[in-house]
């Protein structure tokens, strides 16, 4: 995408003095944001979406994101329109990857606020989907690439709307599982392993936590970090006054 032909490539000390222009005259800060989703339920679809506030500074854009292939997978990517609509074109190399570009060596880059485009997902089990915009590059209108300082990015993923404990993964687990639970609001938390007697052998967090999704392993050790045999566990979570319980099977 940055390779793009911006109209006056055989003058480029015109497009550095057109990239130092419209670094003066740069209205704002440049962000750029993903609007994820963090919970999810299986068999549906789910979107995330590359968000821009422009201040004109930035001509072009690569954005990488990455998620929990076991829980989700991407199957498109459509434009939002933001870029479109300034002259510019979306593509997208591979799914979870957008590029984007403004085509020729305009006045401005990319200005105001808007959507880039959005990645639909097919979830392929409940848990926490784990989006984020994992890499961010951008250019200006003389293809050099543009301070990191000067660009804001976040992934902005949404609540969980209930406190729950998600089944572990995997299940059987001959190695280390991942434990993940959502938090409907911020308050004290433990997550625990129990063995059948009921006796806990493995504390894996306690402490206050604030809402979202919230994920850890056990490698199927005790607190002394000592193997445990093979068998039947549970996974106990008590938060915001309630308890869940999830049954972990170990092998070794």
């Amino acid at each position: 995408m940055f390779g793009t032909n911006y109209g006056v490539a055989s003058a480029p000390q015109l497009l550095a003095e057109r990239a130092e222009a419209q670094r003066a005259a740069a209205t704002g800060p440049e962000s750029f944001n993903v609007l994820a989703p963090s919970l999810v339920a299986p068999g549906g679809l789910v979107e995330a979406s590359l968000t821009m506030v422009g201040g004109g500074r930035v001509q072009g854009l690569s954005a990488e994101l990455v998620w929990d292939a076991t829980v989700v997978e991407p199957v498109a990517m459509s434009s939002g329109g933001a870029v479109e609509m300034q002259g510019g074109i979306v593509l997208s190399p591979k799914l979870g990857t957008i590029d984007a570009a403004l085509l020729g060596a305009k006045q401005s880059g990319l200005t105001g606020d808007g959507v880039i485009a959005t990645v639909t997902f097919r979830v392929l089990r409940a848990g926490d989907a784990g989006i984020r915009l994992e890499r961010l590059i951008t250019r200006d209108v003389a293809n050099q690439p543009i301070a990191a300082e000067s660009i804001r990015q976040q992934t902005l993923a949404s609540m969980p709307s209930q406190t729950l404990l998600l089944a572990p993964w995997p299940n059987p687990a001959g190695g280390t599982a991942t434990l993940s639970f959502a938090l409907a609001q911020s308050g004290p938390v433990e997550l625990s392993i129990y063995s059948v007697d009921g006796r806990r052998i493995r504390t894996l967090m306690t402490g206050t936590r604030e809402a979202g999704m919230h994920r850890l392993s056990w490698s199927g050790d005790d607190d002394a970090h000592r193997a445990v045999t093979p068998g039947i566990y549970y996974a106990r979570l008590s938060a915001g006054g309630r308890h869940f319980t999830r049954t972990l099977i170990h092998l070794r």
